[in-house]
């Protein structure tokens, strides 16, 4: 499927989109709830979730992906908890890369004596 091009699309509205997310959030949900040991069952489902996958890749849940077939993963990949693979548009990944995907954030009391007690 592609998206229409030069124009504000919302793809939560057309049932095509949401059936191949949806089809993603369930492989999604299924490697994430996968024993970290089973490698075989692991790789099986990141296979059908990235038909772009290279080989020895190492993903460590939880993963979350919009549709995987916007992806490209290259050999010798590693991924580190928490990433999300927003690929309305195009990713790729290539050989022997790591992406260490881990977003903090907090905020700081607004009032500064608060800040240094």
């Amino acid at each position: 499927k592609q998206v229409p091009t030069n124009k504000w699309y919302d793809a939560n509205f057309d049932e095509e989109w949401v059936v191949l997310r949806m089809k993603s959030d369930d492989l999604c949900f299924a490697y994430n709830h996968t024993q970290p040991s089973n490698h075989k069952r692991k790789e099986e489902i990141l296979r059908e979730l990235f038909p772009k996958l290279g080989k020895r890749i190492i993903l460590l849940a939880p993963i979350y992906v919009d549709y995987g077939m916007y992806t490209s993963i290259g050999d010798d990949t590693f991924v580190n908890h928490n990433a999300y693979f927003m690929d309305g548009g195009t990713i790729t990944i290539g050989n022997k890369t790591a992406k260490i995907i881990n977003l903090l954030f907090f905020i700081n009391p607004p009032n500064f004596h608060i800040r240094f007690l």
